[in-house]
């Protein structure tokens, strides 16, 4: 975490910006505060990037990550939703403990734990379509997930990786550790909103029934 392709290309980026807009440094500047006070609810933080403490405090870079997912949650470009699982995330190295917590996910939730540094964790699928929740002003409202797989990442991962799954992928499942959920971020553009067409008929196949969720993120993260 820190010294990978996307943390390198963040930091560049974020300097650059440093240099061309005074308003970056502002921004940033009052973010990285409000981060290290602790004003965010710490999960919600741990979703974003989680840190071990032989990398240090939270730097400008985290901050900048940060306050760019945490705008476009604002602003309804990010649904999210949460999955149940039996325990704690377990240690990288742990592969067939990380395992045996994922086959505790309800259904229709399956996936696999690999380990490793560099790339994806493993994976979270679902075969049916989910309620998820998407924000509209100070509101959480109700989308629907389609089918779908996203990369899984576990325990410590940085902001960097968090953006680029979002922005460039489909989304991503975070299981921080300290944490008894995993929770799945999406793009806004790979959701359905009451507003689609085709929302009501998918509607009838959301699993669990009409506005069925295993457990509202916003109840926790609203600190």
């Amino acid at each position: 975490m820190g010294n990978n392709i996307f943390y390198t290309g963040l930091t560049a980026h974020v300097n650059e910006l440093l240099k061309t807009d005074p308003r970056t440094g502002a921004i940033v500047g009052e973010c990285l505060s409000l981060l290290v006070r602790g004003e965010y609810h710490q999960c919600y933080v741990d979703v974003m990037f989680q840190k071990d403490f032989r990398q240090g405090g939270i730097n400008i870079y985290d901050a900048y990550g940060f306050s760019s997912i945490h705008a476009q949650m604002r602003l309804g470009k990010i649904a999210a939703f949460q999955i149940p699982v039996c325990d704690l995330a377990a240690y990288d190295k742990n592969t067939d403990g990380n395992n045996a917590r994922l086959k505790s996910m309800p259904a229709p939730f399956c996936g696999e734990f690999f380990g490793g540094t560099q790339d994806e964790d493993g994976y979270i699928k679902w075969s049916e379509p989910v309620n998820a929740l998407i924000q509209d002003g100070t509101e959480a409202l109700f989308c629907i997930a389609r089918p779908s797989r996203v990369p899984l990442e576990v325990g410590t991962t940085d902001v960097a990786k968090t953006m680029f799954y979002i922005d460039g992928g489909g989304g991503v499942a975070r299981y921080p550790y300290g944490q008894k959920y995993i929770t799945v971020l999406l793009p806004s553009w790979s959701i359905l909103r009451t507003c689609d067409a085709e929302f009501e008929e998918l509607r009838k196949a959301v699993y669990g029934g009409d506005y069925f969720v295993y457990q509202n993120p916003y109840d926790i993260w609203v600190k």
